[in-house]
């Protein structure tokens, strides 16, 4: 039975109050843009408007004369394809990290006498670049104008993302990041040439900005959402308007999985320029010469090898971590599991960005740091974990909400790296009294999640520094702060993060006052880092 309803003509609405709605709608659609030109403008400003420039870590000693160099031979007539002052000369199209051929490098040809100019924008313009495909990917998924620019500024100005000014293949890959994430979504949902291509263009430039390894996980997480989260193969066996007997979830599976294999192939011939060479590069180098296998995929060819010096199992149980070899270095930089409080406190263990403060120098491996913070501020913490779930929650699942969930918590463990289940036992075995130094030693990544990665994923091996996995844990945190926002005022736990929260830190604040002097006199006490 059907109630009836009965139309009445719409309320006529004035001209002034379609103007205020239209006004307002324009406001709230761009008013994330407020906000981050006010940190832009704050954070850079010295950049922008005087003649500072870039002079932290990798950003000084490698990129600034590297892309001088490739700059220099353009502005001369040669294609730059060789690098005398490397290795006493080494191919230079074949280095990732130079970039040659990304087309964000048109900048150094718009400013041709003006190198640093060029050089800082090139840097600079990856920013607003991460924040509008943060903005577009949760405004894909119908997240409100607020929620999009809380998730985006999380993302922009978290330090996982913001300090890669200091390494910018890596800022390349960050800023792309959420542009590949939402054409691979788009390409599942339509099945479109053009989301085809798109998908390809995205992951093309990452590899020719010299980050292959953010392309690779961009299709990770694409995989992992067609198998297990995509809601879009269970529809469709309900939908009236299909036909009688529509492809089953496997012929589903296999045919979005072919679509993005097919997106990766055209992609790997778009870069084709950089990765042919590359590769090639690659077999030559010590990423290549490893005396053992460190994952499955390299059993095979190790064994066809008539020089096997080590036992076969020795790279995949780790047992020649500190060998002079690419895979004593695949663990190098791993996030020390005690950097998490940095969360909540950042730089609670001392700064080192200008001029070196940190006391936590004293604790083994905290030498090996790859972002100087990770802070994202504690409202898109307290959002973001108050809608993290791994499981299905009744009949309002998400599975947008538990697909990005997975993967915080499949990043954030996969940073640890080298901290693995052989290290927590150590670590066990050091609070019962036992003499263990908790630096990383042989044997301990095993059990944990990079080593799985390493062991399973085809290629994975050849990349290296886990912490690196704090981007897309920091990518995910913003887009779970984005869908936060939107059922902030109606989540209780949301509210009960925040009163939890709001008492610890007033338990915080009281015990400072009460021992603040005792903490800084042991503060000033600990020795500062050497780095």
């Amino acid at each position: 039975m059907k109630l009836s309803t009965v139309k009445s003509d719409p309320i006529p609405v004035s001209e002034p109050e379609n103007r205020v709605k239209k006004f307002q709608t324009i406001f709230l659609n761009g008013s994330f843009f407020v906000p981050f030109l006010l940190l832009f403008l704050g954070l850079f400003w010295t950049l922008i408007f005087c003649a500072d420039q870039f002079c932290v870590r990798d950003s000084a000693n490698f990129y600034y004369p590297l892309f001088q160099q490739i700059q220099q031979e353009w502005e001369q007539g040669r294609t730059p394809l060789w690098d005398p002052y490397d290795n006493l000369g080494q191919p230079l199209a074949a280095n990732p990290t130079s970039s040659v051929f990304y087309p964000g490098k048109l900048i150094f040809f718009l400013f041709p006498h003006h190198f640093d100019f060029a050089f800082k924008w090139y840097i600079l313009l990856h920013y607003p670049l991460a924040f509008w495909g943060m903005v577009r990917l949760l405004r894909y998924w119908k997240i409100s104008p607020l929620g999009a620019g809380i998730g985006a500024l999380s993302w922009t100005f978290g330090g996982n993302l913001f300090f890669q000014y200091s390494n910018l293949v890596f800022l390349i890959g960050a800023a792309w990041f959420p542009w590949g994430i939402q054409a691979g979504l788009a390409l599942i949902e339509k099945k479109s040439f053009a989301r085809f291509v798109e998908l390809a263009l995205i992951l093309a430039l990452m590899i020719l900005g010299g980050e292959p390894q953010s392309a690779y996980l961009i299709g990770l997480f694409l995989i992992f959402w067609v198998i297990f989260f995509d809601p879009s193969l269970h529809s469709r066996q309900k939908d009236p308007d299909l036909p009688a007997n529509p492809p089953s979830p496997v012929r589903m599976r296999i045919r979005n999985l072919s679509l993005l294999a097919g997106a990766a192939l055209l992609a790997g011939l778009l870069a084709a320029v950089q990765m042919i060479p590359g590769s090639l590069m690659a077999q030559r180098c010590d990423r290549f010469s490893d005396s053992a296998p460190v994952s499955l995929w390299e059993i095979p060819p190790y064994l066809m090898k008539s020089d096997q010096t080590e036992p076969l199992f020795s790279g995949i149980l780790s047992q020649n971590i500190h060998s002079v070899s690419h895979s004593s270095s695949i663990y190098h930089f791993s996030f020390a599991p005690w950097r998490t409080i940095e969360l909540l406190w950042p730089n609670i263990g001392g700064d080192f960005s200008s001029e070196s403060t940190r006391w936590l120098s004293f604790l083994p491996y905290d030498d090996q740091i790859w972002n100087p913070a990770i802070y994202m501020g504690i409202l898109p913490l307290l959002l973001g974990f108050s809608m993290f779930t791994l499981l299905r929650v009744g009949s309002s699942d998400n599975p947008v909400r538990r697909w990005i969930s997975w993967i915080l918590l499949l990043s954030f463990l996969a940073a640890g790296g080298g901290f693995g289940i052989g290290w927590i036992v150590r670590f066990f075995s050091h609070l019962f009294g036992s003499p263990q130094n908790l630096s990383i030693k042989s044997g301990d990544p095993i059990g944990g999640v990079y080593w799985f990665m390493n062991l399973i994923l085809p290629g994975f091996s050849m990349f290296r520094y886990p912490a690196k996995m704090m981007v897309p844990f920091g990518f995910a945190l913003s887009i779970l702060a984005g869908l936060g926002w939107d059922q902030s005022a109606e989540n209780p736990r949301f509210q009960r993060f925040t009163r939890i929260f709001f008492v610890l830190s007033l338990i915080g604040t009281v015990v400072f006052l009460l021992l603040g002097d005792f903490f800084l006199a042991v503060l000033e006490s600990c020795p500062g880092s050497s780095n």
